[in-house]
This record gives C-alpha cells, sequence and structure tokens, in this order.
C-alpha cells in the first residue's frame, strides 16, 4: 500500500486512523474492538479540508461533512 497512516484516536475500544499519500488524505477508518455491537461515535482530528463530504462505504451511516475545525 501507498502512503502513510496517521493514528487520528487511539482508545482501550476505538481505533481511528487517516491514509496519506503524497500529504493528502485518501480515507479514514476507524475500528471498534468493544465487541457487543454497540456502536460508537467519536470526533476526530483530520487533513480533510473543512466541507469533504465523507461517505460511509459500509452503508450503515450517513454521509458526513469535515466541520470547519477539521473534525
Amino acid at each position: 500500500s501507498r502512503g502513510v497512516i496517521v493514528n487520528r484516536r487511539t482508545t482501550a475500544n476505538l481505533y481511528g486512523y487517516e491514509r496519506q499519500v503524497f500529504g493528502k488524505p485518501t480515507v479514514i477508518v476507524g475500528l471498534n474492538s468493544r465487541g457487543d455491537m454497540t456502536e460508537q461515535t467519536a470526533t476526530i482530528p483530520t487533513a480533510f479540508p473543512a466541507g469533504t463530504v465523507l461517505r460511509d462505504l459500509t452503508g450503515q451511516k450517513p454521509d458526513v461533512i469535515v466541520s470547519a475545525n477539521n473534525e
């Protein structure tokens, strides 16, 4: 794979990272390890510009828009 992984959120049950290629963001991934099917949400920083629409490719959640402070 190309690019680098930038850790964005690490907790006991949630890991979020962003892949960047040539310094530009390409994807944000969130992994939940609770194991009990409980949904988790988190606000994480990103290199995507404010106003960018991020699509949930699993089809389980609606799109989100990057906020003015890049979260």
